[in-house]
């Protein structure tokens, strides 16, 4: 008796009955460890994807499973043995999703995590700080335009509660006799108590579909920590 395979129907890839875009289908969550070599020295990176794509009218759905496999396939093919730019890699991913889920255009967008021993910038000792990067990408028939990110930690001298020293301060030392010269040339002179807060900068920059040449995250961060 012959054997009689029966097909399963590809449902994701059948004409809808109500054809209508589906816009944004994907998914959330995936988390993915990094490593990159760079001189010898393997780092890690702790990423979260999120990948979404737009589907014509003519298509039913997505191949959820595929989004996985894209982003598999697309940190061997970019990343490893290379610097982590979260953008390359965010315009890769896009790019294979839009081609291989048939869409209209394409959005990932990566948020990574790494760790990195500095020098504290008055004293010079050592302290691991947390670094995060992001890298968001969205491909379309016109090109893949890019958004490249960053966060880092700092503190910061509490400028209310400073002003509000000075303020009591310069009424002091009038009720004792000293003139408005004397008393803004020691307040000058002498440190103002105040608290310190931990603050978040985060910067992002942008680039059209074919547009300049990848930004460096680590000039970012320079410019988030001099800020």
């Amino acid at each position: 008796m012959a054997s009689q395979t029966t097909a399963t129907p590809d449902v994701q890839a059948e004409l809808p009955a109500t054809q209508v875009s589906l816009s944004r289908v994907g998914v959330t969550g995936v988390e993915k460890v990094i490593r990159v070599k760079a001189d010898g020295v393997e780092n890690l990176f702790y990423a979260g994807f999120e990948c979404f794509v737009d589907l014509n009218p003519q298509q039913a759905g997505v191949h959820m499973s595929r989004f996985e496999e894209i982003v598999g396939e697309a940190i061997d093919e970019v990343v490893l043995g290379e610097a982590f730019k979260a953008e390359v890699l965010a315009a890769h991913v896009a790019e294979k999703v839009r081609e291989r889920q048939g869409g209209e255009r394409a959005e990932v967008s990566i948020t990574a995590r790494y760790p990195e021993t500095v020098k504290t910038p008055e004293t010079g000792k050592s302290t691991q700080e947390i670094y995060v990067l992001y890298g968001t990408a969205v491909a379309s028939a016109r090109g893949t335009r890019t958004l490249t990110g960053v966060e880092a930690q700092g503190m910061t001298a509490c400028p209310c509660a400073q002003e509000a020293v000075a303020a009591l301060a310069r009424d002091r030392l009038a009720e004792d006799g000293f003139g408005a010269e004397e008393i803004e040339r020691i307040i000058e002179l002498v440190p103002v108590a105040t608290h310190n807060q931990r603050g978040i900068g985060t910067l992002y920059v942008g680039c059209p579909e074919g547009g300049p040449a990848w930004i460096e995250a680590p000039e970012l961060l320079r410019i988030v920590e001099r800020s």
